[in-house]
């Protein structure tokens, strides 16, 4: 009895059979997927394949291999739609990114003097949102409410404003 070839992609055997594997990693080398992503979406489509039940008095005399290759197809295409959201999301982030200066050493000197100007409850306000607490978390910190936080954040928000740099600010 000769030995079966194996290949990378036999590691579904006894759940999905060998053939629906061989018809799925076709329809992939046919989408133009690279090689070296044919695992990740092999296991992406597998799912749906272990979903997909055939029933022959409704497939108005398709075969089997037909309406999986449908069900194969659909979800190769949504998920080259969402790789296409995703670069088309990258593309618009990148494009409304704020145009950063030429210098950073110049920015630095720019926001130090800022925070320098600020009042001291002002100043540890703007060290905990630098990293990254929320009002909540400095209000608690500081034993005080959040109103009294939340109005030297609209205070720091106004120095960084008048002084030019409020592109630097986080919305």
């Amino acid at each position: 009895m000769a030995a079966r070839k194996r290949t990378q992609f036999s590691s579904y055997e006894g759940k999905v059979p060998q053939w629906k594997v061989n018809l799925t990693l076709g329809r992939i080398r046919a989408f133009g997927f690279p090689r070296d992503e044919w695992q990740d979406v092999l296991q992406d489509v597998v799912v749906d394949i272990m979903k997909f039940r055939f029933d022959a008095t409704r497939a108005n005399g398709a075969k089997e291999s037909t309406a999986l290759c449908a069900v194969v197809n659909n979800r190769l295409m949504s998920i080259m739609r969402g790789r296409d959201r995703s670069r088309e999301r990258t593309r618009r982030h990148a494009a409304a990114a704020p145009v950063l200066y030429e210098d950073r050493t110049e920015l630095q000197l720019d926001v130090r003097s800022v925070v320098a100007s600020l009042a001291p409850f002002e100043q540890t306000v703007c060290a905990g949102l630098a990293r990254g607490d929320s009002r909540h978390q400095i209000a608690l910190a500081l034993g005080c409410g959040w109103y009294k936080v939340d109005r030297a954040v609209v205070a720091v928000r106004a120095r960084f404003e008048e002084l030019g740099l409020e592109d630097w600010l986080c919305a």
